[in-house]
């Protein structure tokens, strides 16, 4: 593949994911659906960029970082921005483990339905009998 054509496929834009958040959700309803494309580098400056200025505890930058992700990739299915830089002090408030297995998967590039079909497929590692 030359230069050019790898460039258009890159240009063309990264896939969609879709994650579930069941917590987000009022009691009996489906869980909300959150949608993002993967992380990138563009990303992690745009984070740093939403952060300056901002008045972070002493130590607390690695997770202002976490969740400002959250509020630069989350989307609805239209594609329209849940959440502004303004949101980081309430998303500051939900539960770490939650916040990080959002944040895990916008990461990895991986939406919820590619995870079940990984786990679905047998383990390259397989127990032998001895």
């Amino acid at each position: 593949m030359n230069r050019k054509t790898l460039l258009k496929k890159i240009r063309a834009g990264a896939k969609r994911c879709v994650t579930y958040v069941p917590e987000w959700a009022d009691e009996g309803e489906e869980p909300v659906k959150l949608f993002f494309t993967p992380q990138t580098p563009a990303d992690e400056i745009e984070v740093q960029n939403m952060l300056t200025g901002l008045d972070m505890p002493a130590g607390s930058e690695a997770t202002y970082s976490t969740v400002a992700l959250l509020v630069q990739k989350l989307e609805d299915e239209t594609g329209a921005k849940l959440f502004v830089p303004g949101d980081i002090n309430d998303l500051m408030n939900q539960k770490s483990s939650l916040i990080a297995r959002i944040a895990r998967q916008i990461s990895s590039g991986e939406s919820f339905e590619e995870k079940v079909e990984k786990a679905k497929k047998p383990s390259e590692i397989t127990a032998t009998d001895s």
